[in-house]
């Protein structure tokens, strides 16, 4: 059974099975999480230039300075799924992205 969670949240983690909101919403909270946990490792470290690598320091320093637990996280994008369900359909990395500026805004 772990395995088969293991290797479904690796495939739910690849670009090309990317999540919709509705597919957050529905999978079980550990996928959710997972993906989410995904999508900040990737925004963290991916960039290329200066003012991209100050955000990216900018958005560790958040959620290490703050302490932003995983249910947290997970509530806070739930909440902005269900408050915005155009965006059910579309990919779920813009509702995490959008859920991360409001948790982590760019201060610049």
């Amino acid at each position: 059974m772990k395995k088969m969670i293991v290797i479904s949240a690796m495939l739910m983690a690849s670009p090309a099975c990317a999540m919709t909101g509705a597919q957050f919403v529905q999978a079980p909270k550990a996928i959710a999480v997972g993906y989410a946990q995904g999508v900040v490792d990737y925004v963290t470290t991916v960039g290329s230039g200066d003012q991209e690598i100050k955000r990216i320091m900018d958005i560790r320093s958040c959620f290490a300075s703050s302490k932003i637990s995983n249910d947290t996280f997970y509530s806070s994008i739930m909440a902005h799924i269900q408050n915005n369900p155009e965006n059910l359909p579309n990919s779920a990395v813009g509702s995490v992205l959008q859920v991360i500026e409001k948790m982590c805004p760019d201060k610049r």
